[in-house]
């Protein structure tokens, strides 16, 4: 039997936590975190036995749906478009062999659940409450001083991208992610960059622009925090700019759909 290893980049395959054991473990850990319309994190791991298979990992924006039945979470899709709840569904198996509980418990709001059917599949579910802050308004922003930013922030928008890296590719893998985008643009409507967040507005990722090869690129030693608008800063000043407009000034975005706190 071969064994088998991630490549180096893939993200990890969760840890299996504390075990539920009972029926009555299972409902209170679903109505503590995991009601109808609670905002989720749906993450899947396929791996294989032989390390040169395709390993696949993706990660979607999801919403429990009609609550569960003691044998499977319902998730539903966000639709990619980001303006409408999917149609998509997935059943999500809680019970194995005989009623056997299979769910783990990684942290409060957390569950991970080994597929009884398929081995090599691993879900894991992260109850999240979606803040996706932003500014106040769309375009240029403003400091204490009331001067304006000279570059633009356009409205997010959601987009679905495939994580390539070398050594994903040599291990023929797979992964996708969904995140949330506010493009950043000069006063002349050039893009230079973006914030993006992967976790429901919990932290925010900037990255730069190339425009000789049309992609984003992550700007060396950034780590993500929750402020868009210091983020926003950063992509301006990575692009050449100078000078500090910026200040925190967050709303709450609203999904399309209500869900549960």
């Amino acid at each position: 039997m071969t064994t088998f290893a991630l490549p180096q980049n893939f993200p990890t395959l969760p840890n299996t936590g504390r075990k539920l054991f009972t029926y009555d473990d299972l409902a209170d850990e679903i109505e503590d975190n995991f009601l109808p319309g609670q905002y989720v994190h749906l993450e899947q791991w396929t791996t294989a036995e032989n390390s040169h298979d395709i390993v696949e990992y993706t990660m979607i924006e999801g919403y429990v749906y009609d609550g569960y039945d003691w044998e499977f979470l319902g998730i539903g899709h966000i639709d990619r478009d980001g303006d409408k709840v999917s149609e998509k569904r997935q059943s999500i198996a809680l019970t194995g062999h005989e009623g056997t509980i299979t769910p783990t418990i990684t942290a409060t709001g957390t569950l991970v659940i080994p597929d009884p059917s398929a081995p090599n599949v691993t879900y894991q579910v992260t109850a999240r409450k979606p803040v996706f802050g932003g500014p106040e308004v769309t375009g240029c922003l403003t400091n204490d001083l009331g001067q304006e930013s000279p570059y633009d922030l356009t409205e997010l928008y959601q987009v679905w991208i495939d994580v390539y890296d070398d050594d994903v590719q040599r291990h023929h893998t797979m992964v996708e992610r969904t995140v949330y985008r506010h493009d950043i643009l000069d006063g002349d409507g050039t893009l230079l960059g973006c914030v993006e967040t992967s976790d429901g507005g919990q932290s925010w990722g900037a990255r730069k622009w190339y425009s000789f090869d049309q992609q984003y690129d992550e700007i060396e030693g950034f780590e993500p925090t929750a402020s868009i608008t210091e983020n926003a800063q950063l992509v301006y000043l990575e692009a050449g700019g100078s000078g500090r407009w910026t200040k925190r000034t967050m709303i709450e975005v609203p999904l399309p759909f209500e869900i549960a706190a």
